[in-house]
């Protein structure tokens, strides 16, 4: 302890590393930003200005030399990455359709209900696109930065939100 304390870095506990109330800390946690996204997933999500922010923050909570904050930051952030990634594939799947329905012949609404649906799926496509771009910086600001962090917990974290993500 006296050596740990001499560089810096802390050892004392901390919610998540705490083996009777951590597992229930941790899904609150994870819950807290997965409902933030789907909250703001129709309007604040695209606006360029909340997340992109909250993904630095998580990056710069990451890079702590205390393990704690270095923990909570990377599971906060891994969280917000799974959900956005879920999200992107909803987006696309959405876009998938509506660009379907858009190449069919319509009987009712004809040109003026195509039109709707092309400026639908573009809007679409473009918050899909916003959403992949805030993916990549947490992917490389967060995974990449952590799968091989020293804290057995942290590498843990990281690989199993890359296993959520591939599903």
């Amino acid at each position: 302890v006296d050596e740990a304390q001499e560089r810096m870095i802390f050892v004392e506990p901390y919610p998540l590393a705490d083996k009777k109330t951590g597992k229930r800390h941790l899904e609150d946690l994870t819950a807290l930003w997965r409902q933030l996204i789907d909250k703001t997933q129709h309007e604040v999500l695209f606006d360029g200005v909340l997340f992109p922010w909250v993904i630095e923050w998580m990056c710069a909570m990451s890079q702590s030399r205390h393990r704690g904050v270095r923990h909570t930051g990377t599971e906060a952030g891994m969280a917000l990455m799974v959900r956005m990634t879920e999200l992107a594939v909803e987006l696309a799947t959405q876009a998938t359709a509506k660009q379907r329905q858009a190449s069919k012949p319509g009987k009712k609404g004809g040109a003026g209900m195509a039109a709707i649906l092309k400026e639908e799926v573009q809007k679409l496509q473009e918050n899909e696109t916003a959403l992949e771009e805030m993916v990549t910086a947490a992917f490389t600001g967060l995974f990449v930065e952590r799968y091989r962090d020293r804290a057995e917990e942290v590498r843990a974290s990281c690989l199993s939100a890359l296993g959520r993500v591939m599903q």
